[in-house]
């Protein structure tokens, strides 16, 4: 499926579909196997973030959308290679992080394993797309694109591959799910794009710093006690 050239709105699901796999292909060629590892941190966080979007807007908008107009069609196929990619990210994010004891290196098998899986995955939703395009009025598959865009810009931004990927319980988990990794998000200062960067916080005060066991110079001190005479 060929990527539009231009800044023409999408009116295709399968355009869509196909620019967002473009997409995720280019992120992840950009984590580059020669660097050292905090060097590839936020290219990798960046790719992972950008696939759980995905994955979490196609199960909530693609395979719910067949589902209802493609009846005859199984997506259990795509489920599974959603719960593979997951599991591959999780890993990656344990190792990025420093929560795995698994060697750096692995990093590298793990990226190719991911770029397998991207094919498989685009192998098997754009020509899904594809015939939802052709089961559906212009009217709906602009609606359609409208909800698989939004989807993205709402869903998880962490992997989670043992929530449902199939069924009635994947929008109530995945908004769960989304809400619970926004809250880690910002308590990891984590920056995500498309999304409100985190709240600066402001600086602890005097009495803060007693608190929080980080006792202030005697500069903030003498600070603090001038600012409360003012």
């Amino acid at each position: 499926m060929p990527e539009p050239s231009d800044d023409r709105p999408v009116k295709d699901l399968a355009v869509a579909v196909a620019v967002a796999h473009h997409e995720l292909r280019q992120l992840l060629d950009v984590a580059e196997d020669d660097r050292e590892l905090h060097d590839r941190r936020r290219e990798f966080d960046a790719f992972v973030v950008a696939m759980c979007e995905h994955l979490g807007a196609v199960e909530q908008v693609l395979h719910l959308a067949v589902r209802r107009h493609l009846p005859d069609t199984d997506v259990e196929a795509g489920a599974s290679c959603h719960r593979e990619l997951q599991r591959r990210m999780r890993e990656v994010e344990q190792i990025v992080w420093g929560d795995a004891r698994v060697e750096p290196s692995h990093l590298a098998q793990l990226r190719d394993e991911l770029g397998e899986g991207l094919v498989e995955h685009a192998a098997y939703d754009e020509p899904l797309a594809g015939r939802l395009d052709q089961a559906l009025d212009p009217a709906g598959r602009l609606r359609l694109v409208g909800a698989f865009t939004q989807a993205a810009l709402r869903g998880p931004t962490r992997p989670h591959p043992y929530a449902p990927h199939t069924g009635p319980l994947v929008r109530p988990v995945r908004w769960l799910a989304a809400r619970w990794d926004e809250a880690l998000d910002v308590m990891d200062v984590r920056t995500v794009a498309g999304r409100r960067p985190p709240r600066r916080t402001r600086p602890v005060g005097l009495w803060g710093g007693y608190v929080l066991g980080r006792p202030p110079t005697s500069v903030q001190r003498r600070d603090g006690q001038d600012s409360t005479r003012s």
